[in-house]
């Protein structure tokens, strides 16, 4: 907040060991466009701002997708968005980064994927909303994204066409992703390749924490890609 006040992008926090790189501690967000809530308002305020955009958004989505794409009645949706937004597990955890950022772009990405409108506005829509979830999530909420996504996309939302249309318009859409979001993503895959999570890097001793899910967790996956591993020591 006080870095935003004074015109400054909080990329490095120096008050953290010898210096915290902000900018590729993805859950940080630092150019998320909620950010500008604590330039008008205390830091308590504006989060508590943020958790209400997060949970009604959730639910306006659920809505939507119930009713719109699923034909459920308006009573059966709202019953589905209710129990998004009075979920009990979801009050205790508020705060929870990976499952408030998840909370509004998992029923986002099941109306795209239910899209009948499937041309290049729909290839530019689905990469920008990706991309936004990236600007303004938790790296592992855009990690389960990606793979709800994709596993509703090719199982369920077909639709009849052939299978390398089907593939391309993906492609392409998760293609200009990355593209979007390479100056987002680079910082976040070399911080965390390079963090103490990797038990060779970890101290005599140290009690370094393991993923409580290979699925969910985008450790384990860069410690194991080779390709990602040789690019980043060519690139070091």
């Amino acid at each position: 907040a006080a870095a935003w006040k004074e015109g400054v992008l909080p990329l490095w926090n120096p008050y953290v060991f010898c210096g915290f790189p902000i900018v590729g501690n993805a859950n940080s967000s630092v150019f998320s466009p909620f950010n500008l809530l604590l330039l008008a308002m205390t830091p308590y305020r504006a989060y508590v701002f943020f958790l209400a955009i997060f949970f009604l958004a959730g639910s306006f989505a659920v809505f939507y997708f119930l009713n719109q794409k699923m034909s459920f009645s308006r009573l059966a949706s709202f019953a589905g968005a209710s129990g998004l937004l009075l979920c009990p597990y979801l009050m205790q955890f508020i705060d929870y980064d990976t499952v408030l950022a998840f909370l509004w772009s998992f029923p986002v990405c099941l109306i795209l994927a239910e899209s009948k409108e499937r041309g290049t506005r729909w290839v530019a829509v689905t990469a920008i909303f990706f991309f936004f979830i990236a600007l303004a999530g938790h790296v592992h909420a855009l990690l389960n994204t990606l793979m709800l996504f994709t596993g509703y996309y090719f199982l369920f939302a077909r639709r009849g066409e052939s299978w390398l249309r089907h593939t391309a318009r993906f492609a392409w859409a998760i293609f200009f992703f990355f593209g979007l979001s390479v100056f987002l993503l680079w910082p976040v895959a070399s911080f965390f390749q390079l963090s103490h999570w990797l038990p060779e890097l970890a101290a005599p001793g140290m009690d370094w924490k393991i993923p409580l899910s290979p699925v969910t967790s985008i450790y384990l996956p860069l410690i194991k890609f080779p390709l990602f591993e040789k690019f980043m020591n060519s690139v070091a």
